[in-house]
């Protein structure tokens, strides 16, 4: 039958919608956000908070399990027995559907989720353990033995852990508990035996002083790698780690000694670069105070020449005339004064003479060991000069910033040009006697009793670092070696100098020595379902 007029129109009417719904809905950004999350083969949002709403729940249960040591389903069974015990019914059917409810539950998750599952319990058990830990640490026998108590706590985490967790009676579970007790204490053990950085090497390291493998592992790594420095190329890349930390060391009590000024050491300055740069930066500083100044009365300074006079008689004679005509020259322009007084402007020129000569003749390769000691006389005289300004100016507050680091810096002075071998680098021992030196209290009390500024950090960075510089690289002691060592010695050298000779070296090895043995020292304690559950592991193995 043919289709009628009426009937064409209705048809046609109905596709056209059609027609504008479907391409409504494909302008739709929603429907072709799903449609090609769905050719992705991605979850679309629908599907996602199906999801959520599945692993929200079974993160909660395996979180919680960790956080009770894996009783939780004992306990909720326990108080759903209690309930029905109230209402009349039975205490051991209703406690066991739970357990075996809620162990179901999580036997599917760790199914579908097995690392989820696994990440959830031991982040739940990280409260209960460091809890334990903490009170432990803080209790008598915690002070008096920490390492045998913490051990003896991880081993009875990890067997509560172990017996709690595991399934049947008393007697069914002590197998478990006893593996997961044995593996707890193992793990902690093993730890305690693993490298672990020494406290006085933590602070050297706190005040950005990377040492060693050998100086941060304390005294046994320590010996090793002194006994390795007497290889000759190995040893060479040893010494020469061991000389950068020296050099770490002494630009960082350089820039503790000028704190007062904000000063830091310029990027790749070492030695006597180091030493210049914070003498100018002190010496620019305390400069731009003195025109505010002033020296009332210079002749305080006259007494001080003629006393360093008479401690340099046993130079040369050329060099002791010019010592007597710089020190009387830097004095003059007092000495034309009806008062003995010297302008701002005249002792900072006095200041920069003394200073520039004295670091030219110490600096100078070239220069005769009593030219050296003659600028070491010109510094003596220029700190004399600033101790009299400050003296006499006692208000004046950029001299008072200067005049603290310039008191912080003297012992570092005294210490770097201690060696004329090494002028500019000094080892703790010698910042020590350059605070002994320094020091002006009666019998050198002050310095007798560990007073000094920073006296105490060096003394510690003396015990990591040692008494001495160590001595320059010599390759040439590698013709001692036998033909056949050569090629050892020096791959091995070759190997480990960027783990010596640079800073992120020196700290990519320290870091990965002392991670396991810290992680085996915290693991245990602070996450007991780690040892409790390979307990489990264990267990079931042997059965």
């Amino acid at each position: 039958m043919a289709e009628t007029a009426a009937q064409t129109r209705i048809r046609l009417k109905a596709k056209a919608a059609r027609l504008r719904a479907e391409a409504q809905q494909s302008r739709d950004p929603a429907s072709i956000a799903r449609q090609r999350m769905a050719e992705l083969g991605l979850a679309v949002p629908a599907e996602q908070t199906a999801a959520a709403q599945k692993v929200a729940p079974g993160i909660a249960r395996e979180a919680i399990s960790g956080l009770t040591f894996g009783s939780i389903d004992e306990i909720l069974g326990g108080l759903r027995g209690l309930q029905s015990v109230a209402t009349g019914g039975d205490f051991m059917p209703a406690a066991q559907d739970t357990m075996a409810k809620f162990r179901g539950q999580r036997e599917q998750f760790q199914k579908e989720y097995p690392k989820t599952a696994l990440a959830s319990e031991i982040v739940g058990s990280l409260p209960t353990g460091i809890a334990s830990g903490a009170r432990l640490a803080a209790s008598q026998i915690g002070q008096k033995a920490p390492r045998l108590a913490q051990t003896g706590l991880a081993a009875g985490e990890a067997g509560l852990y172990g017996l709690m967790s595991a399934e049947g009676d008393v007697k069914e579970r002590l197998p478990q508990a006893g593996v997961s007790m044995v593996a707890g204490g193992l793990l902690r053990g093993a730890g305690e035996v693993l490298p672990r950085v020494s406290e006085p090497a933590r602070k050297l390291i706190a005040e950005k002083i990377e040492p060693t493998i050998g100086q941060a592992f304390g005294p046994l790594a320590k010996k090793v790698e002194e006994r390795l420095s007497s290889v000759p190329l190995l040893g060479d890349v040893i010494r020469g780690g061991q000389r950068e930390v020296v050099q770490s060391f002494d630009n960082r009590m350089i820039e503790r000694a000028l704190s007062p000024i904000g000063f830091k050491v310029p990027s790749g300055k070492t030695g006597v670069d180091a030493m210049e740069a914070a003498e100018n930066a002190l010496s620019d500083y305390y400069r731009t105070a003195i025109p505010k100044a002033g020296l009332p009365d210079a002749r305080p300074l006259q007494s001080k020449i003629n006393e360093i006079v008479q401690e340099n008689t046993d130079l040369e004679k050329g060099v002791f005339d010019q010592l007597r005509k710089k020190l009387n020259k830097a004095l003059a322009p007092s000495l034309f004064d009806e008062g003995f007084a010297m302008s701002g402007e005249a002792i900072k020129k006095a200041d920069t003479d003394l200073g520039r000569q004295a670091i030219g003749l110490i600096r100078n390769k070239n220069s005769t060991e009593d030219q050296k000691q003659m600028g070491k006389a010109l510094f003596q005289f220029q700190n004399a000069l600033r101790d009299e300004l400050m003296k006499q100016n006692p208000n004046a507050q950029g001299l008072a910033k200067a005049r603290e680091a310039f008191k912080q810096i003297r012992p570092i002075r005294k210490a770097a040009t201690s060696s004329a071998k090494d002028v500019g680098t000094f080892t703790p021992a010698q910042l020590l006697g350059g605070m002994k030196q320094a020091d002006t209290s009666i019998d050198k009390t002050r310095f007798a009793t560990g007073r000094m500024p920073e006296q105490r950090f060096a003394m510690t960075a003396q015990d990591v670092m040692g008494k001495s510089l160590p001595a320059e690289q010599a390759l040439g002691a590698a013709m001692l070696l036998k033909p056949s060592l050569i090629p050892i010695t020096g791959l091995a050298g070759l190997g480990l100098q960027p783990f010596y000779q640079t800073q992120v070296g020196r700290k990519a090895a320290r870091l990965g020595l002392q991670t396991p043995g810290a992680l085996l020292r915290k693991g245990p304690t602070a996450v007991p379902a780690i040892p409790g559950m390979a307990g489990g592991l264990l267990a079931g193995e042997q059965e």
